[in-house]
């Protein structure tokens, strides 16, 4: 399995659509992965942005996010997965900066292709929600697969629209309901647990339940705080992602030196 594309999502909210410039640069320069944007907005909105193609695609998807909840946001990402049929798609948040190969590249680089990867699906266990493969609750990053295998197992609709209205009408149980006041925060990985939990038996889905590893090897800001790192470290492959401070703009110079410092793994 090689990754050939990630997909990313993002709106007119500053505190996370300036990275795709940045981030966008980094997967095709320094991993030769073709990253793709999902713009929630329109394309004067894209021009305004000041959104660059130079080095991935923007598909436009005006829809109004307002009104719109989180879930339906990221399940847009899971959505867009279809058209890239023969592709092995990443699922990631634009605010994470790959910064290594260790999730990118070398522990998929022996699975096939028609694998369903899921690289931290152990990231709730400890808690009542444990993981996917029990009945739990497992993240939605770090999926990966081809554009074909999303479709088959996730049997999306022909339209967006009713892809989401479908899910909409279900009656999930989630994990952040109490914690956001909010019932359908996570329906994204409440459905997505679910109907892999589903397929299980049908297709070949694998959780690598590499957690732990994740957060020992991640350089993470805690939204605002700009966190010392072993700079020698990043030059050596030890680091999986940076998680950024946010917004971008607040926190430039910090960011943009260990982009600089990440290696080419060309």
């Amino acid at each position: 399995m090689k990754i050939d594309r990630v997909i990313l999502s993002a709106n007119n909210n500053e505190m996370y659509y300036p990275f795709w410039n940045i981030v966008s640069k980094v997967y095709k320069t320094k991993f030769g992965i073709d990253p793709v944007l999902i713009w929630m907005g329109s394309e004067q909105e894209k021009i305004d942005c000041n959104l660059s193609e130079e080095f991935g695609e923007i598909i436009i998807c005006d829809f109004r996010v307002e009104g719109k909840l989180a879930w339906e946001c990221t399940w847009t990402s899971f959505y867009h997965t279809k058209f890239f049929k023969d592709d092995v798609v990443m699922l990631m948040g634009i605010d994470q900066i790959p910064t290594g190969t260790y999730f990118l590249r070398d522990i998929i680089s022996d699975l096939p292709d028609d694998s369903y990867v899921m690289l931290t699906d152990d990231a709730y266990i400890g808690s009542k929600w444990t993981k996917w493969d029990v009945g739990g609750i497992s993240p939605t990053a770090y999926h990966i697969a081809k554009g074909d295998t999303f479709n088959k197992i996730y049997q999306f609709e022909d339209t967006l629209d009713k892809e989401l209205e479908k899910i909409n009408n279900l009656n999930l149980e989630t994990m952040w309901a109490e914690e956001t006041n909010n019932l359908k925060w996570g329906y994204d990985e409440s459905y997505s647990s679910k109907v892999l939990f589903n397929n299980k038996h049908n297709y070949n889905i694998i959780g690598l339940s590499k957690n732990r590893e994740f957060n020992m090897r991640r350089i993470d800001c805690y939204r605002n705080i700009e966190v010392p790192y072993n700079i020698e470290a990043l030059k050596n492959n030890f680091y999986i992602e940076c998680h950024s401070c946010r917004p971008y703009k607040n926190h430039k110079k910090w960011i943009d030196t260990l982009v600089e410092n990440i290696p080419k793994f060309l």
